[in-house]
């Protein structure tokens, strides 16, 4: 349970600073289909400016995958957790925007 609440919030802070990042006028020229790309690279600079690397936690959880932990230790799992946070913010933005009530941009 804590594997799942520790990606929810990564994936909640790459959430928000995407969002933030989408409302500056500064940054209106860049297509919507760009927007998961820069969540997924913003997931991985986080996590490894962070040093945070939840890849091999989550795989001692699957029996034929426990004895490949040592290969996703240090930055491998590090740029993992930080690509798997970031594709995870797109699906949570739209969960957000729905629960508001507020149209989606992506929808249009």
């Amino acid at each position: 349970m804590e594997l799942v609440t520790a990606v929810l919030a990564l994936t909640a802070t790459v959430e928000r600073g995407v969002t933030f990042l989408r409302s500056l006028k500064m940054l209106s020229w860049v297509p919507g289909n760009w927007w998961p790309i820069f969540a997924m690279a913003g997931g991985a600079i986080f996590c490894l400016g962070w040093q945070i690397n939840l890849t091999s936690q989550a795989m001692v959880l699957v029996p034929a995958l426990a004895d490949n932990t040592s290969k996703f230790q240090g930055l491998a799992g590090q740029v993992l957790t930080g690509l798997t946070v970031g594709a995870l913010a797109g699906p949570l933005h739209e969960l957000v925007d729905r629960l508001r009530g507020a149209p989606s941009k992506s929808a249009s």
